[in-house]
């Protein structure tokens, strides 16, 4: 019994530990862009969290929207301390029947730093997320 305490003290402080050693970083709003400065939807928002796992040295990137152009694939571009790790496909996401959508992927780096994310209209081209023109971009936001 002594033994069985002593480890569940000793899983309880890792797991503080590590709770408390990872960065996480929230985007709360995204700002809309598009051509020419009109935005497909001015009402368009969404938000992001970036949690660095330091053990793996990781970044659990999660972004949701809302009020986008419905049944639409859109890509993700991130920017973190001066480092550009851009995704596409299969990372891009497709928005549902009112315009809401999410994203899920872990990046292989710590992009807890001064993140920007832009979201933009995919045009299926996995090389074109390195070459995203401001006519593509719907909306962007920083922390």
């Amino acid at each position: 019994m002594f033994r069985f305490n002593r480890l569940v003290c000793v899983l309880l402080v890792g797991t503080c530990v590590g709770i408390a050693f990872a960065a996480a970083v929230k985007i709360k709003a995204f700002t809309p862009a598009g051509v020419n400065g009109e935005a497909e939807n001015p009402n368009c928002d969404g938000m992001a969290i970036l949690n660095y796992h330091p053990g793996n040295n990781a970044t659990e990137v999660q972004v949701a929207v809302t009020d986008f152009l419905p049944d639409t694939v859109y890509g993700v571009k991130l920017e973190a301390g001066g480092f550009c790790g851009g995704f596409a496909n299969p990372e891009a996401f497709m928005t549902n029947t009112v315009g809401n959508g999410h994203y899920h992927h872990n990046a292989l780096y710590d992009c807890s730093e001064a993140p920007v994310i832009t979201i933009f209209r995919w045009d299926g081209d996995p090389d074109s997320v390195w070459e995203v023109t401001e006519d593509e971009i719907r909306a962007e936001g920083s922390y």
